[in-house]
C-alpha cells in the first residue's frame, strides 16, 4: 500500500513540474537561466501557488520515501523545504520584485507561496493553458500575462540564480548516492 501511494505521489509531483516547464515555454523561455522568459509567468499551476515546481519536487521526495521504504527521505524532504523556502524568501522573491516590480507584488499578494489557493487566481481573462482549466474559447496575446501592466523586456531574474534546476540536480545526486 505504501509503495503504491509512493508511486502515485511521484506521478502527482511530476505534473506541476512538467506543466510549469510548458508554461515557461509558452512564455517564450524556460526556467533555465540561459533561456529565461521576458515576462512573469502567472499561468497554469502558478495561478494556485507561487512555487509549483518546488512543491512538486517535495511531493516527489515524499513519494520516493514511501516507495523505497526509507523514512530518512522524509527528513531529507524537510531539509530540502527549509533550504528552498529560505532561498525563495531571501533571494528569489526580492529578485522577482526588482525584476518585475508591481507585476510581481500584485501576484505575490494574490497567490500564496506554499499552500495552494482553492480557486485559480484570475487577474483578468486567462489565456488558454494545456496545464490549467480547459474549455475557454477566448484567446489573448500570450506574450504578456493578462491583467498585468505591459513592461519592456529586460534581463530575467533567472539570469541571477539556478532555481529549481539546481534543487532537482542536488536531489537526484543525493538520492542516488543514498540508494547505492
Amino acid at each position: 500500500m505504501a509503495r503504491t501511494l509512493g508511486c502515485l505521489l511521484i506521478i502527482a509531483g511530476l505534473i506541476p513540474v512538467a506543466c510549469a516547464f510548458v508554461e515557461f515555454a509558452r512564455a517564450g523561455g524556460t526556467p533555465v537561466p540561459v533561456a529565461p522568459t521576458r515576462h512573469l509567468v502567472v499561468t497554469g499551476f502558478n495561478r494556485y501557488v507561487r512555487s509549483p515546481m518546488y512543491i512538486g519536487l517535495l511531493v516527489i521526495i515524499v513519494g520516493q520515501s514511501l516507495l523505497l521504504g526509507q523514512l530518512s527521505l522524509l527528513l531529507y524532504a524537510a531539509g530540502v523545504w527549509a533550504v528552498t523556502a529560505s532561498f525563495v524568501r531571501w533571494y528569489e522573491e526580492p529578485a522577482l520584485a526588482r525584476q518585475f516590480g508591481g507585476e510581481y507584488e500584485t501576484y505575490r499578494h494574490a497567490v500564496p507561496g506554499w499552500l495552494p489557493r482553492r480557486r485559480p487566481w484570475r487577474p483578468s481573462t486567462p489565456g488558454p493553458s494545456p496545464c490549467a482549466e480547459t474549455g475557454s474559447s477566448r484567446t489573448r496575446d500570450t506574450s504578456q500575462p493578462a491583467g498585468l501592466p505591459r513592461r519592456e523586456p529586460g534581463p530575467s531574474h533567472r539570469d541571477l540564480h539556478p532555481g529549481p534546476r539546481l534543487a532537482a540536480a542536488w536531489h537526484a545526486s543525493t538520492v542516488s548516492s543514498s540508494i547505492g
